[in-house]
């Protein structure tokens, strides 16, 4: 009697015991698992054969790819068996091997060729349409705003059976939900007239899930397409969007071929015309038709797809969903600004939406559709120039402004808007200048009267950063924190503060009930270190003061906390885009501590001559105090410019005492020499440290008694992507290690 591993979930162990009875099988492997059906790979003395079981909300499936299997016996995998009851069915070996898109288009001609045929074929098959569920493309767009709408339950994995539902939202978030649904609302209307019609073509067999790795290509050249969960009935090219990434790329190729652009060399248009000419050679419908009829069923079916999410059955990839489902929806929304582009006023009208909604790239695409076909219109240019700049692109600014003060050279607006480009870029001077032409044009132009209030109040914080006992310092600005991004002048002038000082303190970063959130959560979870008292896994640094390292928790690890996207652009700008959270600590100043010595956190990178000190920064750390810094709670001193000089030097250096009020931060060079100066208040002083690095930099100094980071359970799994990429080498680096002393573990000692 053989002995089989049956490498299957638990709840799947009935079906592969069944499937391996008829199969004689004596090997079973596992070759996808998912919320939609997961499919294992039995090879025995009968060949080879797969098995798909599907869950409850998916058995009709089984039944239509049974319909379809006979209809098409030489081009769909043969069924050895089925229980539809159950959702098992077991397929033989297709014997074909994945296309390759990449190298030629050859796979993806004759996989369109075999569709479009086996599409047509269909179209004449009554007996094969009646079995499948006919889709309406009139409804198809309102499903869509359903699914996106607020869930009003939540299935748990257990529940999630026969008839059960999520929304959107169980996928990408509510906002990110609302977000979407807010935005398609906007452009139904668009939508509508663009699917309107598809409907008049002749209904036929759609896939519903065609992409690359559900077909095949055997030795003798021929097609098998497999996986037909999602067949049903309605017009042709409604599954097409899966092999072109979307359908907003495909229906622009589809319009320039109607309209004699399409390039001759372009993949997409060879591709595209072999489907429309197949489905026309055997009698579906005419080429015209098709090119004028297939983009609105394209855009049909992408919005059917990303609906059948709702009947997504429970967790298991869960995460992979959510971004198959944003960028489906992305693309959906690229269709209809190529929809809006088409029309001047309905362009513009969009734009404008765009920008109320703060959806700055989107609007800006669309104006510069707009320019593109006139080059000189001032009020695009202008406009197109203003978005540039809000985007942080100022060298894209700087010439759309330069090009309309060349048509026009009086503009106060145009004059303005270069001047505010040139001070993204640290042209003081140039800004100077600009601004007073501006006001020479108009003297009681409002934003050259505030650019040049904005030049001077920069160029007083400059002034004081150059004094010996001047903390380089500026205030985020309440339009900056409304708007959730700093102005790009802003930015030039914190990056440039804190290369030539190595230190700046930015106020106005984070509210004061935020602040006040993270007071009493720190006092709540580490009053055990409020003592002067020997704590283990910590450091002490000095009399009365311990670092400890914060976990990462829905208080302590928030986006807007870790991630700031006040700060994470100048974190970028100093340490390189892909700078990471390399620590993450807290130090406790207890009442009646003394002044540390003066040190720097970490010793030089190189020794070697001419390497010692010119070198950018490899690190930096914010300092976010829980209770104000000042002469009484103690705050850290400072030796601006230090990152210049050995330590032994820095001490001969002007020293700067900030006071920091609650809401502020301090950024930090790594090689910059300070001191904690004591606290002679009687509260415990805290301050936060996040620590960013260049994401080859590890701190080799400090963490011999505790890690840099620690995760709260489960908080890497829901960490948005914006925090998961600057914390997640931590977890590859535990994993790592733990997989190190596995192996180095000696035979035979228990684990």
């Amino acid at each position: 009697m053989k002995t089989i591993d049956y490498a299957c979930a638990a709840t799947d162990r009935r079906a592969v015991e069944w499937a391996v009875e008829r199969l004689d099988a004596d090997e079973v492997e596992t070759v996808t698992e998912s919320g939609w059906a997961s499919t294992y790979r039995l090879t025995g003395s009968d060949g080879t054969g797969y098995l798909k079981v599907v869950p409850p909300v998916q058995r009709a499936s089984i039944r239509h790819m049974l319909a379809v299997a006979e209809a098409f016996p030489a081009h769909v995998p043969t069924v050895i068996a089925a229980r539809a009851d159950e959702g098992w069915l077991l397929t033989a070996d297709h014997g074909g091997e994945p296309p390759d898109f990449d190298e030629s288009d050859d796979d993806l001609l004759a996989v369109l060729r075999r569709y479009a045929t086996i599409e047509a074929q269909s179209a004449g098959s009554p007996r094969l349409l009646a079995a499948l569920e006919r889709i309406d493309t009139t409804l198809v767009l309102d499903e869509l705003l359903d699914f996106l709408s607020p869930a009003s339950a939540r299935p748990d994995t257990d529940a999630a059976g026969a008839g059960a539902r999520v929304q959107a939202d169980y996928f990408i978030g509510a906002a990110d939900a609302r977000r979407y649904a807010s935005l398609l609302q906007a452009r139904a209307g668009l939508l509508r007239a663009h699917l309107a019609g598809c409907a008049d073509l002749p209904p036929t067999l759609s896939h519903g899930d065609l992409h690359r790795w559900n077909v095949a290509i055997r030795p003798d050249g021929d097609v098998v397409l497999f996986d037909w969960d999602e067949a049903a009935v309605g017009p042709a090219g409604l599954s097409l969007h899966g092999l072109f990434m979307g359908c907003a790329s495909a229906t622009l190729v589809l319009d320039r071929i109607a309209r004699a652009q399409a390039p001759a060399d372009s993949p997409d248009a060879r591709a595209l015309m072999a489907y429309v000419e197949t489905l026309a050679e055997h009698g579906y419908a005419t080429t015209e038709r098709l090119l004028a009829l297939l983009p609105g069923a394209l855009c049909a079916g992408q919005i059917r797809f990303i609906s059948r999410f709702g009947r997504y059955p429970g967790e298991n990839d869960r995460a992979d969903a959510g971004d198959t489902l944003r960028a489906k929806l992305s693309d959906l929304l690229d269709l209809c600004d190529w929809l809006a582009s088409r029309d001047d006023r309905t362009a513009i009208a969009s734009a404008d939406d765009y920008e109320q909604r703060q959806e700055w790239p989107r609007a800006y695409r669309l104006v510069q559709d707009r320019l593109a076909r006139a080059p000189e219109d001032l009020v695009l240019l202008n406009r197109f120039a203003a978005l540039a700049y809000r985007l942080g692109d100022a060298a894209t600014a700087n010439e759309a402004y330069q090009a309309s003060i060349d048509i026009d050279p009086d503009q106060p607006d145009a004059l303005t808007g270069l001047a505010r480009a040139r001070l993204a870029h640290a042209d003081v001077a140039g800004c100077a200048a600009l601004v007073g032409r501006a006001l020479a044009s108009d003297p009681a132009n409002a934003a050259a009267l505030a650019l040049r209030t904005r030049l001077d109040s920069m160029a007083r914080a400059r002034d004081i950063a150059a004094t010996p006992a001047g903390l380089p310092r500026w205030a985020i600005s309440e339009a900056e924190h409304a708007a959730g991004r700093l102005e790009p002048d802003t930015l030039a002038l914190l990056a440039e503060l804190f290369r030539t000082y190595g230190v700046v303190q930015i106020d106005n970063v984070f509210p004061p009930d935020r602040i006040a959130r993270l007071q009493h959560a720190f006092a709540q979870t580490q009053s055990e270190y409020f003592e002067d008292i020997d704590h283990q896994g910590v450091l002490q640094v000095g009399d009365k003061r311990f670092m400890l390292t914060m976990a990462l928790d829905e208080e302590f690890g928030t986006p807007d906390l870790v991630a700031s996207d006040l700060l994470m652009p100048l974190m970028r700008t100093v340490l390189g885009k892909e700078c990471i959270l390399s620590a993450y600590t807290a130090v406790i100043s207890l009442p009646g501590s003394q002044d540390q010595n003066i040190h720097k956190d970490h010793s030089e990178l190189f020794e070697e001559d001419g390497w010692l000190l010119e070198h950018p920064a490899f690190a930096a750390q914010i300092i976010i105090p829980l209770l104000q810094l000042d002469a009484t709670t103690g705050t850290t001193r400072m030796f601006k410019q230090s990152q210049r000089v050995p330590l032994r030097l820095a001490s001969g250096l002007p020293h700067q005492d900030p006071e920091v009020p609650l809401g502020s931060c301090v950024l930090l060079d790594y090689s910059v020499a300070h001191l904690g100066i004591g606290n002679r208040s009687e509260h415990v002083r805290p301050i936060l440290n996040l620590i960013y690095s260049r994401p080859w930099f590890r701190d080799c100094r400090n963490y011999h008694l505790q890690p840099p980071l620690r995760f709260a359970p489960g908080y890497l799994d829901d960490a948005p992507d914006a925090v998961h990429k600057l914390v997640a080498w931590w977890d590859l680096e535990r994993q790592a290690a733990a997989q190190a002393a596995a192996l180095e573990q000696p035979a035979g000692e228990a684990s």
